[in-house]
């Protein structure tokens, strides 16, 4: 036979069960949840749909040049978001961030190595004249650069659709 207390330490075994029956005895300041909502906050307002994001999404690196300051976003995550200072503890988030900055480095590698200042010493591009000297080169580094560019725009999507379902939600982490 079994009596409440019985129910109540069962229940308090595992803390996603018992806060999942009693989520009023749950502590509003969850230390996980704090974090990688600033971290999720912080990335989303660097990797912005209405910015880098939808620059990447929209632009054809077919010879056409770009500004380069428009990838400063996509620089500063490279540059700054490899650390364990900006993992996330939450493992779902920390895995689409590290398929994000793997992405991000597979693209700006490219830029780096694939791509020239234009005329304009402010924009770079793949060179135009690849498409009739080099048509091999030219048509495997734009195909490369959209191929990263949309996987960029499909993770980035990813993250804040998980980071809103995982923070933004009273069920949490």
């Amino acid at each position: 036979m079994l009596f409440w207390d019985d129910i109540c330490n069962d229940l308090a075994k595992d803390e996603k069960v018992f806060f999942g029956h009693y989520p009023q005895f749950k502590s509003a300041d969850d230390p996980v949840k704090k974090h990688d909502s600033a971290l999720w906050s912080e990335l989303t307002t660097l990797l912005r749909s209405d910015g880098v994001i939808g620059f990447l999404d929209q632009t054809n690196m077919a010879g056409f040049s770009f500004r380069e300051l428009e990838l400063e976003p996509i620089r500063e995550f490279y540059f700054k978001w490899n650390v364990p200072e900006r993992e996330f503890i939450t493992p779902e988030l920390e895995r689409i961030r590290n398929e994000l900055w793997s992405e991000v480095d597979a693209y700006y590698d490219l830029i780096a190595t694939e791509t020239f200042p234009a005329s304009n010493s402010k924009f770079r591009t793949v060179p135009p004249e690849w498409e009739f000297e080099q048509p091999d080169r030219f048509w495997r580094v734009v195909k490369a650069l959209h191929t990263h560019a949309g996987k960029i725009v499909e993770l980035h999507a990813k993250i804040v659709r998980v980071g809103r379902e995982k923070l933004l939600t009273t069920g949490g982490v």
